[in-house]
């Protein structure tokens, strides 16, 4: 546990003693944060500078985006919580070499993007704005929280040919346990966190039935592939597993060991996701 998760998690838990309301509110505060911004690894450094950097700037929001290639054949990357775009070099490399256009920014609060955190809806509006400008995507490859973010976007009419979900989080209470867990609030503190979410983060939709990527199965109709390792320390497994139930047939899952959560950055997984995307390249994106 790194000392700024400590020192929070013992403000919170004694302010949750006091008052439950209180300790709710200063949750969410610390909720919606990154904390700690991710930097360029040297193995991304060559990769990363060759990207065309621009911004987006949109009703608050200040984005960093990348793109590779020419523009055609675009495919879309979904950075995780805490990362950052850079972390799909070895993919970006690889999409390049065969002749596609991969597309990514810094999410809000992340990388070299302006802000404190980001929310699934800062994702959505980040990748339309992508859409609108190099048309829809030959597939979307996403990674932790990105993935449900991607189910999401997808689901709210975001055009791809294929998804690729990497150790992902399929639900959003899954966020507010986790946060919950890390920083010891009670049960109340706990209740009064998720009503200011409800409240605060997302007064015009419902984000603990909206953000669930099990019940986008009308609406995400695209061929998936997800690949989860069995140990992920981050992301347990089962999400992966809600996920095969729920898009039966639809879905291709691949199990690993000893890969942990971070796949995206794991060389022997390429190929896989390379050959995953070309087989539906060919197809109508939705």
């Amino acid at each position: 546990m790194s000392a700024t998760t400590s020192a929070v998690r013992v403000g919170l838990d004694g302010l949750s003693r006091v008052s439950p309301s209180l300790g709710g509110r200063a949750s969410l505060f610390f909720f919606r944060r990154a904390f700690g911004r991710a930097r360029v690894r040297e193995s991304e450094a060559a990769v990363h500078r060759t990207a065309v950097v621009e911004h987006f700037r949109e009703a608050g929001l200040d984005v960093v985006t990348y793109r590779w290639g020419s523009g055609e054949r675009p495919v879309l990357l979904l950075h995780g919580w805490k990362s950052r775009s850079s972390r799909f070099a070895l993919t970006v490399a690889a999409l390049v070499e065969r002749g596609y256009s991969p597309l990514s920014f810094d999410a809000p609060g992340h990388g070299d993007s302006a802000g404190s955190g980001s929310t699934v809806l800062d994702y959505q509006r980040v990748s339309q704005h992508l859409q609108r400008r190099y048309g829809p995507f030959e597939s979307v490859i996403a990674h932790s929280f990105g993935v449900l973010a991607a189910f999401y976007a997808i689901g709210q009419g975001l055009r791809t040919k294929s998804l690729v979900a990497l150790g992902g989080v399929s639900s959003f209470p899954f966020l507010v346990e986790e946060f919950a867990r890390l920083t010891g609030i009670g049960p109340r503190a706990g209740m009064a966190l998720r009503a200011s979410i409800s409240r605060h983060l997302f007064p015009h939709l419902d984000p603990w039935s909206s953000f669930d990527a099990t019940r986008t199965t009308g609406s995400v109709d695209v061929p998936i592939l997800v690949i989860h390792d069995e140990d992920d320390p981050t992301v347990p497994v089962v999400h992966s597993e809600l996920l095969e139930a729920a898009f039966g047939p639809q879905l291709r899952a691949i199990r690993t060991r000893g890969l942990g959560h971070h796949l995206m950055s794991k060389e022997q997984l390429v190929p896989e996701i390379l050959a995953f995307v070309r087989l539906h390249d060919h197809e109508e994106a939705r």
